[in-house]
């Protein structure tokens, strides 16, 4: 008995020795704050999944909200993730068809908006080249921003107010890449469109206009306006998928100028396919298009009605191709483009929440 208690006495002090190790590396952080974000219930809109690795906390959004507007973290220290993404335009750039990055350059596709991405779950960006949130928060930062790590980070640790949220937002207090992108991928994760005269009309708070409704008819009853495939997902208004939409002026493989999905994952028969955006906040979004080439909605419902091209990956889904579109007559134009501004949301573009804490 004597010699079993030593060996079991033996092995608690190699435990406990190991336990003191894992404690290193995560310090004692009294300033930590894992208060729940309390995310709301929206109507029709389903439950989110969020990282079990970045955990939505009320400290953690508050920090990313500071450094989404935060121009330390590019390489000039002039330009933040909101330079680009305006809430004023729905967080799209301002009605530029393209944006500049940190050191001059022209981007060669249109600023996407950044709301209700908590839901993305098939690739983000207009090519889908990232699978996660962080992972695109990360890419936008590096190839738009241009940050010298070091750099960027040692002016945040410097900041007294930043260094205190960081150790609130974070277990381990570090002020490092990762828990930058993570912060802000938080603040991200929050950010919601779901208060349009549409939805107050399912909710029982508004009632659309006749012509409102004929445009409703074209989106989600009928094939006539054909815009259900891909659009007519409530409450995000798109699929969230990749489709060839007949944009591009290409008969061949070879004429695509902007390879898309399939540019990414090297599949031929993905080239040409773009992510297909919602159809909220159109109002504010404009140029439309990944390249930014419609400048109003109405060249937009032209171009589904009378201007597609036959392309070699055209979605089949897009039945009425051979004809140019669908041909909608004048007043089925009026009735889409009226129902397609009741998914506009003030209450987003004003929301405080949203706006730079700065």
């Amino acid at each position: 008995m004597k010699q079993v208690f030593k060996g079991i006495s033996f092995v608690c002090i190699l435990l406990a020795l190991s336990l003191s190790g894992c404690k290193e590396d995560v310090p004692f952080n009294e300033d930590y704050d894992e208060t729940a974000y309390p995310f709301p219930d929206i109507y029709r809109f389903p439950d989110i999944d969020v990282p079990s690795d970045n955990p939505l906390t009320i400290a953690k959004v508050d920090l990313g909200r500071k450094l989404f507007y935060e121009t330390l973290i590019s390489k000039s220290q002039t330009m933040s993730c909101g330079t680009c993404h305006n809430l004023g335009s729905a967080l799209t750039d301002n009605g530029l068809p393209f944006s500049t990055n940190d050191i001059g350059e022209i981007t060669t596709r249109n600023a996407t908006p950044l709301f209700n991405l908590a839901w993305t779950d098939k690739g983000f960006f207009w090519d889908g080249r990232v699978m996660t949130l962080e992972d695109a928060v990360e890419d936008a930062i590096v190839n738009e921003q241009h940050p010298e790590w070091e750099t960027t980070l040692n002016g945040i640790k410097a900041d007294e107010e930043y260094a205190f949220a960081f150790r609130e937002a974070f277990k381990n207090a570090a002020v490092d890449e990762t828990n930058v992108i993570k912060a802000i991928s938080s603040f991200i994760r929050t950010i919601i469109s779901s208060d349009s005269k549409y939805d107050k009309s399912l909710r029982g708070q508004a009632t659309l206009t006749a012509l409102e409704q004929e445009g409703f008819d074209l989106v989600f009853t009928t094939e006539r306006g054909d815009c259900f495939h891909c659009h007519g997902v409530y409450p995000f208004m798109t699929d969230n998928d990749f489709h060839d939409n007949g944009l591009q002026d290409a008969s061949t493989i070879g004429q695509y100028t902007d390879l898309g999905l399939g540019g990414a994952n090297g599949v031929s028969t993905d080239i040409g396919k773009m992510k297909a955006p919602p159809l909220r906040n159109l109002s504010y979004t404009a140029p439309y298009m990944h390249d930014g080439r419609f400048a109003t909605l109405d060249e937009v419902i032209d171009f589904y009605s009378e201007g597609l091209h036959v392309t070699p990956n055209i979605d089949p889904l897009m039945k009425q191709a051979l004809q140019g579109g669908v041909q909608l007559t004048p007043q089925e134009k009026a009735a889409l483009k009226a129902f397609l501004l009741t998914l506009d949301d003030p209450a987003f573009i004003n929301n405080d929440d949203y706006k730079s804490p700065f």
